[in-house]
């Protein structure tokens, strides 16, 4: 029929890139009420993915934005607080459906959050996960482009409870923290 299909492979290597937004966060810094923030820029990254059947790959996930953290205090004008490096290392999966070289896909990985000064100090590691969606365009054996879009979150504090009785158990899971969007493409090579 003409059509071409995905390549068979072991793995893609991906580079990427793109433009993340991050939510405001209402906070206390120095006993005084405000908004800090990540401002709005650049990002870059690379995967792993590995096929693991049909229309399902396995996928690690690194990415960094080198951007600078805000503080708004309550009716101030905004400052800036230090350059910062906000890195991602996930692992996940990726699901859709393959429609002829195009794969659709959503994504859902699960990791951590790095946070570093860019003049030194000490590094923050928090619990995150990264919802996505995309498609990958495979253009012959080796060779392809991916498109897509993250929701990452980063959790600043939380915690959860397990409750037991007569009734079973019930588990919750709450928490606050980083809301980050982002939107990005690259290429990929399949080995």
């Amino acid at each position: 029929d003409g059509m071409r299909t995905i390549p068979h492979h072991k793995a893609e290597l991906g580079f990427h890139g793109g433009y993340m937004w991050t939510f405001s966060r209402d906070v206390y810094l120095t006993n005084t009420a405000g908004e800090a923030d990540f401002e709005d820029r650049g990002f870059w990254g690379a995967t792993l993915d590995v096929p693991m059947g049909h229309g399902k790959q396995g996928t690690l996930l690194y990415q960094r934005q080198e951007t600078t953290l805000t503080f708004r205090p309550a009716g101030n004008p905004r400052y800036d607080v230090t350059d910062i490096a906000v890195e991602y290392f996930q692992i996940g999966g990726l699901g859709g459906t393959p429609k002829g070289n195009l794969f659709p896909y959503g994504m859902f990985t699960l990791g951590a959050t790095r946070v570093s000064a860019l003049n030194g100090g000490d590094d923050q590691w928090r619990f995150s996960f990264v919802f996505g969606a995309g498609a990958k365009a495979y253009f012959g054996e080796r060779l392809g482009l991916r498109m897509q879009g993250q929701i990452p979150f980063t959790f600043i504090d939380g915690g959860g409870s397990v409750a037991c009785g007569s009734f079973g158990c019930v588990t919750t899971i709450g928490g606050t923290g980083v809301g980050q969007i982002n939107l990005g493409g690259g290429l990929f090579v399949n080995f």
